[in-house]
């Protein structure tokens, strides 16, 4: 008797480190573009707990550039390894991670204003929505 050999799950897709890059670079522009429209022409204050004291300070541009890109980067092996599970769980597992992400600013960022947190979230969709699409449809 012959074992039958295992299918992966997903279609068979070369994902490779331009789509995740590319979506890091789109994503970053787009959520500068968001932090530099809410802080400037909506005056969002982006005082949010600074290291090492913890005290508000302003918001730096550097973290979104940080947290834009290295999701994106990390989201190609973990969508070629997914899709050989099902070709939703890539999908799936961004959903549950971005509904996770939303807390982030409320609970981390606890004496910001509403504002900054809802900013904060807003580009939180926007990585999301941008990695998911261009990792997956790329």
């Amino acid at each position: 008797m012959s074992a039958k050999p295992s299918l992966p799950a997903g279609p068979e897709k070369k994902v490779g480190l331009r789509q995740g890059l590319l979506a890091g670079v789109i994503t970053t522009v787009v959520n500068l573009a968001v932090w530099a429209v809410a802080k400037y022409a909506l005056a969002v204050s982006f005082l949010t707990p600074t290291p090492p004291s913890m005290e508000l300070g302003d918001f730096n541009p550097v973290f979104i550039v940080i947290a834009s890109l290295l999701p994106a980067l990390l989201a190609v092996p973990v969508y070629r390894w997914l899709n050989r599970l099902s070709p939703n769980a890539f999908l799936i597992l961004a959903i549950v991670i971005l509904i996770a992400s939303f807390a982030m600013p409320f609970a981390m960022l606890g004496p910001a204003d509403l504002a900054t947190k809802l900013t904060l979230n807003l580009m939180h969709l926007v990585s999301a929505v941008g990695i998911i699409y261009l990792v997956r449809e790329g």
